[in-house]
């Protein structure tokens, strides 16, 4: 996840971005931002950023990515795996982040991908 994009949102600033890499699961359309796929619908996009409710855009961001839900998210990985009795996190079947407001639903941050480096050392 870019902590970038978190800490802006968390400002209740919105962010233009290109679609790649953790850029779906921390941006939500029209509420934290616009995800585009290439310059030129970032440039239009700009045109767009007056629609974007900044205290919305913080609070979304603050019930997503605060200290408390962060913590939430890493407690729940490691929960799942004391459950599993398993130093790997790559295969754990991790609960959900909060759906964004459309209902969409990303991986829990962390993922268990962004886990496997610690847990495999």
């Amino acid at each position: 996840m870019s902590t970038a994009h978190a800490a802006v949102t968390l400002g209740g600033t919105p962010v233009l971005a290109l679609r790649a890499g953790s850029v779906p699961e921390v941006i939500e359309p029209g509420v934290t931002g616009f995800i585009c796929s290439d310059v030129d619908e970032l440039v239009d996009a700009v045109r767009h950023l007056p629609e974007i409710d900044r205290p919305r855009c913080r609070r979304e961001a603050e019930r997503r990515f605060s200290p408390a839900a962060m913590t939430d998210g890493y407690a729940q990985v490691y929960e799942a795996m004391l459950r599993n009795g398993s130093r790997s996190a790559a295969t754990l079947q991790v609960p959900s982040q909060p759906p964004h407001t459309n209902g969409h639903r990303c991986p829990a941050l962390p993922t268990a991908a962004d886990m496997e480096t610690v847990c495999s050392e």
